[in-house]
């Protein structure tokens, strides 16, 4: 079964972690920009790359956060039921948490972005 409030906390824990919490000043700044130096942002910005994909899973991307913390809570929640009853409608539910937890996110980012600026 998908559990809606479930995955709206996690909504709001990606953005938190990936957005406010990583802002000048605040507690995760510091890993952030350690991060962003291992990865070599910058040097890849100007190169014309993309961010590193495992920058992006570990702290830049909070759409990227929220669906892998989707996936694995669902996997976790329903491993008997896919290891041993081998029940593959389950793949259905699964998508379908990563792709509504994502949406969450993104209403979230959305409605904060337009309080702040308004």
């Amino acid at each position: 079964m998908v559990n809606y409030e479930f995955l709206m906390l996690i909504a709001v824990f990606a953005f938190i972690y990936s957005n406010i919490l990583t802002e000048p000043n605040m507690i995760l700044s510091g890993w952030y920009k350690w991060l962003n130096k291992v990865f070599k942002t910058d040097k890849r910005n100007e190169q014309g790359k993309g961010y590193h994909w495992l920058f992006m899973i570990l702290i830049h991307c909070e759409k990227c956060i929220a669906g892998q913390l989707a996936l694995w809570f669902t996997l976790i929640e329903n491993w008997f039921d896919i290891t041993v009853n081998h029940d593959l409608s389950l793949i259905v539910v699964i998508i379908f948490s990563i792709t509504l937890c994502i949406l969450f996110t993104l209403i979230i980012k959305n409605v904060y972005n337009r309080l702040k600026y308004d």
